[in-house]
C-alpha cells in the first residue's frame, strides 16, 4: 500500500513538473522553478545542474547549490566533479548515502555549499538518447539518505527538465536575436549619419562592447603591396604597443587571418605560437576578416581580445563578423568617397533586412510521409517583408505558416522576426490554433509600433487525419483546389496580427484528400500589376494550379512564378513574391 502511495505522489508530481515547467519561458526563471520543485519533491538543502554543450562533455553550471548562475563560465565547481565525471562517462545516476564517506568526496564541497554534505543524487539528464546535462542533489549531514524511489522520481523528472530548458534557451535565442539586428539596424543608422572614417570606427568598437565585451580591440588595415598591417584605431591596448601592432601579412594571429581570410578564435594565447604579445594580461583572442562587400578580397582585419581563457565562442565570431561587416562598408566609403550618405545608409540598411529575411526562411522542406510541399521567395528591389515556415511539431504534425509584414526593409524584416519568436515561442507548448494565434497577436502588439501589423496564414497540417487547421489573419486566402476542380479560398480566422488588442480568431478545418492542393500566397503574387497596371488576380491563379495540379508542388509553383513574371513583365516589381504549396497526391 506504502509503494502504491509514492507511485501516486510520484505521478502527481510529474504531472504538476510538465505543467509548471512549461508555463515558464525565460530562462532564469525557469531554473528557479526547477530548484525550487526539486528541492520541495526530495526535501533536499541543495540543488545543482551542469548544462552540457551540444555533442561533448564541457558545460555549465547554470544552477549552483541553489544560486542561479546568469554567466558561468565553463567547467566551475571541480569539487564534485569526480562524481559528475562519473555520471558523464557511465550515463547512470548515482545514489550515495553520506559523501563524506565516498572515497571521490572532496572536503571543500561542504565549505563551498556553506553546510555539512551528507546524502547525494548525481542524475543524468538524458533526452532522445543525447546527453544534455547533470542535476546535483544533496542533503546536509546527519540527515536520512535519499531513497531508490527518490532517485527514481529525479531520473523520470530530467525528460521535463531537458525539455523545458532547450525551450527556453531556443526562446532566449531568437529574443536576442531579435535585440541584435535591432541594435544593428541602430548601429548602421548611426553610422550612416558620420562621414569621417576615425569616428566610424571609434563608434563601431563602442557598440561592439555592448554585444561582445572585450578587454582590448584593434581594427586593421592591409596594405597588399608593401605586405604590411596598420592599425586604424584601438581599444585597451598600453601606451607604446603601438609599434608592435603593426605587423606583417602572416605575422601573428592577426596577420595569419590576413593571409588566409579565415576567422579564427584562440581560447589560450599562451598555447599559441603564431601570438604576438601587445598586453601581457591577454589570454585569449579572437580576430575575423574584414572583406568588400562582394567578398572578393581581404581589405582588413577585426581583433579582440580578452582577459580570461576561452572568453570567445562562435555565436560572438559570428557577431563580430556583423561589426567586420559594418567596418568594411566605413572603409570602402572612405575609399570610393562616395557622396550620397542616403544611399549608403539603405543599402546597408537592406543588407541587414535581406540577411535577417533568408536566415529565417526554412533551408529545406521536410519529407512528410503521404504528402508533398515546396516553398519559395523572390525578394523585390525594396525587400519586403515576406517569410514563410515549416514547423515540425508532432511526429504527425506540421506548423504552416505564410505571413506578409507591412513597411519594406529593416524594419519589416525586424518584425518578422518578432512574429517567428512569438510563433515558435507559442507552437512547442499550445496546441489550439486560435490560441497560438492570439497570444502571438498580443506579443506583436506589445513589441511593435501601433502603425505596424502582420497578415498571416497559420495552419496545422496532420498527416495521420489528412487534414489542416487554420486561422486566417487577415491574409491573402489561401487556394483550396479539390481534386474534382471544386476550388475554396481559406477566408475563417480573423483580422490582422499587432494592430488590436481584443481581436478574436476563429479556426476550421479543412480535409486533404487525395490529389487536392493548398496553395498559400502572399499579395506579391496576385497584385503583380501588367505595364498596363492591372493585377494578376486570383482568377489566373486559379487558373494556373487547375492546369497544374496533378504535378508536383514545386513543378506547380514554378509554374505560377513563370505566369506572374511574364504577365508582369520585365521591370523590377516592388514587393516579394513568395508560395508555400502542399499537395496530397492521388493514389496510384
Amino acid at each position: 500500500m506504502r509503494d502504491r502511495r509514492v507511485l501516486e505522489r510520484h505521478h502527481q508530481l510529474l504531472l504538476s513538473a510538465g505543467r509548471l515547467f512549461n508555463e515558464v519561458l525565460a530562462r532564469d526563471a525557469l531554473l528557479g522553478a526547477i530548484r525550487d520543485f526539486v528541492r520541495s519533491a526530495v526535501d533536499a538543502d541543495a540543488v545543482s545542474l551542469l548544462w552540457l554543450e551540444t555533442g561533448t562533455t564541457i558545460g555549465r553550471y547554470i544552477l549552483a547549490y541553489n544560486e542561479v548562475i546568469i554567466d558561468a563560465p565553463r567547467l566551475v565547481n571541480p569539487l564534485t566533479r569526480r562524481f559528475v565525471s562519473q555520471v558523464i562517462a557511465d550515463r547512470k545516476g548515482l545514489l550515495i548515502d553520506d559523501a563524506r564517506t565516498d572515497p571521490r568526496f572532496k572536503p571543500r564541497l561542504s565549505s563551498e555549499m556553506g553546510f555539512s554534505v551528507g546524502p547525494l543524487i548525481v542524475i543524468p539528464l538524458i533526452r532522445g538518447g543525447k546527453l544534455r546535462g547533470v542535476l546535483e542533489v544533496a542533503r546536509s549531514a546527519g540527515r536520512d539518505a535519499f531513497t531508490r524511489e527518490e532517485q527514481d522520481l529525479l531520473d523520470a523528472l530530467g525528460d521535463d527538465v531537458v525539455q523545458s530548458l532547450s525551450n527556453a534557451f531556443l526562446y532566449g535565442r531568437l529574443l536576442r536575436v531579435s535585440e541584435e539586428n535591432n541594435l544593428l539596424y541602430q548601429i548602421s543608422v548611426d553610422l550612416g549619419r558620420i562621414v569621417e572614417l576615425d569616428e566610424v570606427l571609434r563608434r563601431i568598437l563602442d557598440h561592439l562592447q555592448k554585444i561582445v565585451p572585450y578587454d582590448a580591440a584593434g581594427i586593421y588595415l592591409i596594405r597588399r603591396r608593401k605586405h604590411q598591417i596598420r592599425q586604424l584605431e584601438h581599444r585597451g591596448y598600453p601606451d607604446g604597443a603601438q609599434d608592435t601592432l603593426h605587423l606583417k601579412v602572416g605575422q601573428g594571429i592577426v596577420g595569419w587571418v590576413a593571409e588566409t581570410g579565415t576567422s579564427t578564435i584562440v581560447p589560450d594565447v599562451r598555447e599559441n605560437p603564431k601570438y604576438v604579445s601587445a598586453r601581457p594580461q591577454t589570454r585569449s583572442e579572437m580576430v575575423v576578416p574584414i572583406r568588400t562587400a562582394d567578398e572578393s578580397r581581404v581589405i582588413g582585419l577585426f581583433n579582440v581580445e580578452a582577459d580570461d581563457v576561452d572568453a570567445f565562442d562562435n555565436r560572438d565570431m559570428a557577431r563580430l563578423e556583423a561589426f567586420a561587416s559594418l567596418a568594411s562598408v566605413a572603409i570602402e566609403r572612405e575609399w570610393a568617397r562616395r557622396t550620397r550618405e542616403q544611399k549608403k545608409r539603405i543599402d546597408r540598411e537592406l543588407r541587414v533586412a535581406r540577411h535577417i529575411q533568408q536566415n529565417f526562411l526554412p533551408r529545406r522542406m521536410p519529407d512528410i510521409h503521404g504528402f508533398e510541399i515546396w516553398g519559395t521567395h523572390l525578394s523585390s528591389i525594396e525587400m519586403s517583408g515576406d517569410y514563410y515556415d515549416v514547423i515540425r511539431i508532432t511526429k504527425d504534425q506540421l506548423g504552416l505558416v505564410i505571413a506578409d509584414v507591412c513597411g519594406k526593409g529593416v524594419p519589416a524584416a525586424l518584425i518578422m522576426a518578432s512574429l517567428r519568436a512569438g510563433l515558435l515561442s507559442e507552437v512547442r507548448y499550445t496546441y489550439a490554433i486560435r490560441e497560438i494565434i492570439q497570444r502571438v497577436n498580443r506579443f506583436l502588439l506589445d513589441s511593435t509600433k501601433d502603425s505596424d501589423f502582420v497578415t498571416a496564414f497559420y495552419a496545422v497540417l496532420d498527416t495521420k487525419k489528412n487534414r489542416v487547421t487554420y486561422v486566417n489573419a487577415g491574409h491573402n486566402p489561401p487556394l483550396y483546389l479539390k481534386r474534382d476542380g471544386e476550388a475554396r479560398w481559406l477566408r475563417t480566422g480573423g483580422t490582422v496580427l499587432g494592430a488590436f488588442g481584443e481581436a478574436d480568431y476563429q479556426e476550421k478545418v479543412a480535409v486533404l484528400d487525395p490529389g487536392d492542393v493548398l496553395v498559400m500566397y502572399t499579395d506579391g503574387i496576385t497584385e503583380a500589376g501588367s505595364p498596363e497596371g492591372e493585377a494578376f488576380g486570383t482568377e489566373r491563379l486559379l487558373e494556373t494550379v487547375r492546369r497544374t495540379a496533378e504535378l508536383r508542388p514545386r513543378r506547380i509553383g514554378e509554374a505560377i512564378m513563370s505566369d506572374v513574371a511574364e504577365y508582369a513583365g520585365p521591370a523590377a516589381w516592388a514587393d516579394d513574391r513568395t508560395l508555400l504549396i502542399v499537395r496530397r497526391p492521388a493514389a496510384r
